[in-house]
Parts: structure tokens; sequence; C-alpha cells
């Protein structure tokens, strides 16, 4: 509910959505948010391992879809240093069970 509220809310405040999500239960406040605002582009941006057509039907076809290689690109360097004042104060490291794509 809250999405569908702020999607419908902020509207004036962009020209195209981007839904990231697989949940057809998004699918009534896509239509209606097209419905109130043709002018508005909508897409959705669908996980890996889900299809979610009707979500695909209901952006107009306007889908792309998370890639593994979305995925590695967007990791942040391992280990992060901690910076305070200037100097190195910690190491922020990647737990082992993580996985590495």
């Amino acid at each position: 509910m809250n999405i569908a509220l702020a999607m419908n809310g902020l509207a004036k405040q962009y020209d195209k959505l981007l839904l990231l999500t697989a949940d057809s239960d998004q699918v009534p406040t896509i239509k209606l948010l097209r419905r109130m605002h043709p002018e508005k582009r909508v897409a959705v941006i669908i996980p890996i391992g889900r299809k979610a057509k009707e979500l695909k039907q209901a952006c107009g076809g306007n889908a792309f879809k998370i890639t593994e290689e979305h995925l590695s690109q967007c990791q942040l360097p391992n280990p992060i240093p901690i910076m305070r004042d200037g100097r190195q104060t910690a190491l922020l490291v990647k737990p082992v069970i993580w996985p590495c794509l």
C-alpha cells in the first residue's frame, strides 16, 4: 500500500518510474498510475530468477532484468577503509560466507 501511495503521490516529481519488483500485487497500482498519469513512463526492473509477466504487460513491455553482471558491478571494494580525520581507523571486511559475484 505504501508503495502504491508513494508512486501516485510523487507523480508530479518524476517523468519515468522504475519499480524494482517481481510482485504482481503492484499490477493494479501500475495500471491506475498509467490511467491517472498517461504521460508518465513506467518500467519494471525484474530481479534474477523471476519472470513477472503480468508486471511487464502492465508496464506496456517496459521491463529490464537484473543480471549477475549488474550485481557484480555494484559491489563495494573489499575491504573498505574507514577514515576519520584523514586517517584510516578501521577496515570493513566482507564476511567470507558472502558470495563473490
